[in-house]
């Protein structure tokens, strides 16, 4: 049953998304072909695969594009910058069975999630109280001008300063008013565990699938590998999509022989995500 709902999986790639366009560009035979990124002191640059001593590697060709001495002024970079598809692989395998697939999935976005929330309500307590003493300080520069008014200053020009502080005032109660009690994006808080919790442990079925298939399920959960060699970083995040959790919970009807379903029709069936929900992990890995 696990190895036919990652089949299922496959079938639900987005119908547009880079790692397609990096496999009709001749890198289809590599399994993260248009899913890597390099951001090793430049920015985010697209990696491609290639085979070099019985190994793949996702490589930049920064010094390429931009020559030999820009390339060579990001330390450690040079020309070249590449990593091994095995090293980036048993990351990936771990991501989805730690953070997508697997048991303790619930309970480390939970605590991600009371990270961000903490984080966030600092963010906006912080900008409230800024606006608040704005506010506060627009009504006593407004104050100062009426005191100006009945000193003998020209009315006109009083008044003129008074309209603009009212503006500005009333651009900044605007802001306020918009600092609900309610985060932005605590509609996507609450989506994304009820996602996560519809989504079986497919983690063994993801490890031993052929390496077509991976790919498959990679690009249904859009994949997306930054690495950064300057800073010994991987960040990898994934979306869970309203499409795949739906799909899974009604896995059970599935033909008996879904593992025998052709490549073609597997490719055929695309489904652009419903949600942009993402879960997001970073490593550590050496120099």
């Amino acid at each position: 049953m696990a190895y036919r709902r990652v089949l299922l999986i496959a079938r639900l790639r987005p119908a547009s998304d880079d790692a397609h366009a990096g496999a009709r560009n001749g890198q289809s035979s590599y399994l993260f072909a248009g899913m890597v990124r390099c951001s090793s002191g430049h920015q985010p640059l697209s990696m491609y695969g290639h085979r070099r001593k019985g190994h793949v590697y996702m490589s930049c060709d920064y010094g390429r594009t931009y020559g030999k001495v820009a390339a060579d002024q990001i330390e450690g970079h040079g020309q070249w910058l590449s990593i091994r598809e095995d090293v980036l692989l048993p990351l990936v395998e771990r991501f989805f069975a730690e953070r997508v697939f697997g048991p303790m999935r619930l309970e480390k976005l939970a605590r991600q999630l009371r990270v961000h929330e903490k984080r966030s309500r600092g963010q906006a307590d912080k900008a409230v109280k800024e606006l608040r003493e704005h506010v506060a300080d627009l009504d006593r520069r407004v104050g100062a001008q009426i005191e100006a008014l009945e000193a003998g200053v020209e009315p006109a020009l009083v008044r003129k300063r008074i309209e603009k502080l009212r503006r500005d005032k009333e651009r900044a109660e605007a802001e306020l008013a918009a600092l609900g009690p309610a985060s932005a994006g605590s509609d996507a808080s609450e989506d994304l565990p009820a996602l996560l919790g519809r989504i079986p442990d497919l983690s063994r079925a993801l490890h031993g699938a052929p390496t077509e298939l991976k790919r498959q399920v990679f690009e249904a959960f859009c994949l997306r590998i930054a690495y950064d060699k300057v800073e010994r970083r991987i960040e990898i995040s994934a979306t869970v999509s309203e499409a795949v959790a739906k799909a899974l919970e009604k896995a059970e009807d599935l033909p008996e022989e879904v593992s025998s379903v052709a490549q073609r029709d597997i490719a055929g069936a695309r489904l652009v995500p419903q949600s942009d929900a993402r879960v997001l992990q970073q490593y550590r890995v050496a120099a």
